[in-house]
């Protein structure tokens, strides 16, 4: 039987998921969260929890939707759940990868095989931002509604505490050519509906025979942890396309939050009317 380290405020929901998942042929995602909520736990924690368990193949889809919480889940293998000790340190950095959902192309079982360490992008993405206590800086030059829609209300709340929220895009301007500008405000006014603070930027330089924009993809939280790599806030990198990444700790990661304010600062600010 595999062995999960598992955190302290995590230890009790993993052993309800896993009690519950075991007593059910398949259970419906939403379903299993709303008994979930019911004792007490936080349906961003509850997710993140059943992302983690499926990026590790203890829980099997049965039945694949687009929302994440119509998927319907079984339970694939019985791991034992234990308590992680304050010895044992994270190791960094991490190796993090969204493989394409494609048997053919997913390389999950040969990776196993080769015992590469590696992990789920979106599961860390969200570990990352729960974690923040100051500052959460995000470079995402692609950024979508699709694929930052599931982060909003863990961002938001997160804002709601007094964390800092930056955001750096390109061509969202609505002059900008080929602009994404209606997409990125509905990514504004959710934030704005939660009465959550959000700043978003605009790095695209535009003149006659001259076009600049960024493309690098990164997050910071706090100046202490950063993920570095391919991957971004868009639905491809998400549901279908192999992303690979770092997340760094200590002075890279200090590094890089310099590098983000220095690239915030002078991207322009943009009007979502």
């Amino acid at each position: 039987m595999e062995r999960i380290p598992v955190k302290k405020k995590y230890y009790s929901l993993f052993n309800s998921l896993l009690k519950k998942v075991s007593s059910e042929q398949s259970i419906e995602i939403d379903y299993l969260t709303k008994i979930l909520e019911g004792e007490g736990y936080v349906k961003e924690m509850i997710y993140e929890s059943i992302y983690f368990l499926i990026s590790q193949d203890f829980f099997e889809i049965v039945e694949s939707k687009k929302k994440f919480g119509k998927i319907k889940i079984k339970l694939r293998c019985q791991p034992e759940i234990y308590l992680e000790t304050e010895e044992i340190p994270a190791a960094y950095p991490k190796l993090i990868l969204n493989l394409p959902p494609y048997n053919v192309f997913g390389m999950q079982s040969e990776l196993k095989q080769a015992d590469v360490k590696y992990f789920n992008m979106k599961e860390e993405f969200r570990k990352l931002f729960l974690d923040a206590k100051k500052s959460i800086y995000i470079c995402s030059p692609f950024l979508q509604l699709s694929g930052f829609k599931d982060f909003i209300n863990i961002l938001s709340s997160k804002a709601k505490e007094g964390v800092d929220i930056k955001i750096v895009a390109r061509q969202i301007d609505k002059n900008d050519h080929e602009n994404r500008y209606r997409d990125i405000k509905e990514i504004y006014q959710r934030f704005r509906e939660k009465n959550a603070n959000v700043e978003i930027r605009n790095y695209h330089y535009q003149k006659t025979g001259l076009e600049s924009s960024t493309h690098a993809k990164l997050i910071v939280c706090d100046h202490k942890y950063a993920y570095i790599g391919s991957g971004e806030f868009r639905g491809p990198s998400f549901e279908k396309n192999l992303e690979m990444g770092l997340v760094v700790e200590g002075e890279i990661a200090d590094q890089i939050g310099i590098i983000f304010e220095k690239l915030f600062s002078v991207s322009r600010e943009v009007k979502f009317e």
